[in-house]
């Protein structure tokens, strides 16, 4: 059968146009390939930067925040420095006594945890560098650590490990999310362990308070040199304080300042010195505390202590003087601290109030004490027996005295109406880059080394 000249000039437009729409349809998929290809570079870019933004201006191997503080009087220092009682006071986890439980890099606890209720948020954790500017520091400490540049004379050398509650962003990451959490706990540890033997019950409170948490490292401890005593580790938790008022933007009266064992002395001059200077915290805990180093000396070397021992931290005269709600957590079966010490502080504090005027300030505006029934210094359960009476704690006393707070300086304002609940403080999750000290390129093989 003949094919006729229109015959076959429709057949080569069908076989024409059909080359071309396997060509278009070509094109297209590269197009579209290109198009994913810019979007997972674009991506990643923002997640770079994101990650940096976050994690690499406040790599603690890289960089530093700088924190001008200033303590005791130089005899002060001294004496503190060549008191016996220190070897006592501070015999722990330190450098040349079996190294530390993490690096400068903060493993293996830096990276990210996952909200178990909201999905939403996640913590953030990891380790910062503190370079303290004590004038004091370097001939009764020893500014020994890592330098980070310029003549380093009075520079006590520290880090931190710090836990960020954090919204995450649209990678799924909460290195470029926002803050969520109300409170910021500045917790101080006790004196045989290091800041990543506590990882674990900083981060349930952490989960139980819905806050962020940062917690000084002593000098002497863990990946950090120098001495530890009461001058040395005063300089330290006022340099955390410092660092998230000053960098992160962190108002003091939403900061919960906790202390364990030792760590309650320092717990509460800090608490002391906010209460007289800038405003008071949102509330001061204390795990374990003592009423004064020398009289739980007393305990172990009897009335000799009041003559051989200077009276360091003296929480009973120092609670006095604290304008926030208070906690005492004390283990009835405590035979390091027994738990009298607790009721003796309580005591005083209550004795003291009672003798207030009415137009005076009740310091401590409130005092309760939670015993940790059938425990010891060291075995308890640290959801149910610390981390469930502080959620209780805080929502019955901290939360309302706050909102109180809040609504007195409002209506002072505007006369508007007490709010019924917190708002998330708002804060930096980490410091602005231009705020950082950043370590030489000549510097590098120290740094390193201290990894």
């Amino acid at each position: 059968m003949k094919v006729t000249w229109a015959k076959k000039l429709v057949g080569f437009g069908r076989k024409g146009r059909g080359e071309n729409e396997e060509e278009a349809e070509e094109r297209e998929r590269a197009r579209r390939a290109a198009e994913r290809r810019a979007k997972r570079e674009e991506d990643a870019a923002r997640n770079a930067a994101v990650k940096g933004r976050m994690c690499g201006y406040e790599d603690a191997t890289k960089s530093a925040a700088e924190v001008h503080t200033s303590t005791g009087s130089t005899y002060a220092w001294m004496t503190a420095r060549s008191d016996p009682a220190r070897m006592f006071m501070f015999p722990g986890r330190a450098l040349d006594r079996g190294g530390a439980s993490y690096n400068w890099r903060g493993e293996p606890f830096s990276g990210e945890l996952n909200d178990p209720v909201d999905a939403r948020v996640c913590y953030v954790r990891s380790l910062v560098a503190l370079d303290v500017v004590e004038r004091r520091a370097n001939a009764s400490c020893g500014a020994v650590g890592m330098n980070y540049g310029g003549g380093e004379n009075g520079c006590l050398k520290t880090c931190a490990l710090r836990i960020m509650r954090a919204t995450k962003d649209e990678s799924g990451s909460g290195q470029g999310g926002r803050c969520a959490a109300e409170f910021f706990v500045v917790y101080v540890h006790g004196n045989a362990v290091d800041v990543g033997d506590i990882v674990g019950e900083a981060t349930k409170i952490a989960l139980g308070l819905k806050a962020h948490v940062i917690a000084p490292e002593f000098p002497g401890y863990g990946v950090v040199g120098g001495t530890a005593h009461e001058e040395s580790v005063n300089t330290v938790v006022k340099a955390a304080v410092k660092y998230c008022t000053k960098f992160l933007n962190v108002p003091q009266s939403r900061m919960i300042i906790m202390g364990r064992s030792i760590g309650t002395g320092p717990a509460t001059m800090m608490a002391r010195l906010m209460s007289s200077q800038g405003g008071p915290p949102a509330g001061l805990v204390l795990q374990s505390p003592y009423a004064s180093i020398r009289e739980l000396a007393r305990a172990y070397i009897g009335p000799l202590s009041g003559v051989v021992l200077a009276d360091r931290w003296n929480i009973t005269r120092d609670i006095t003087h604290v304008e926030c709600p208070t906690l005492l957590i004390h283990g009835d079966n405590d035979d390091i601290i027994p738990i009298s010490h607790s009721h003796l502080i309580l005591e005083e504090a209550r004795r003291v109030n009672e003798k207030r005027e009415e137009h005076e300030k009740l310091m401590p505006s409130s005092i309760n004490l939670y015993v940790q029934e059938a425990c010891d210094h060291n075995r308890y359960d640290a959801e149910r027996q610390l981390v469930l009476p502080l959620m209780k704690w805080v929502r019955k006393k901290v939360v309302n005295e706050l909102l109180a707070r809040t609504s007195a300086n409002d209506k002072t304002k505007n006369g508007s109406a007490t709010p019924k609940s917190l708002d998330v403080m708002g804060c930096r999750l980490s410091a602005e880059s231009f705020m950082l000290k950043y370590r030489r390129a000549n510097q590098r093989a120290q740094a390193e080394s201290f990894v």
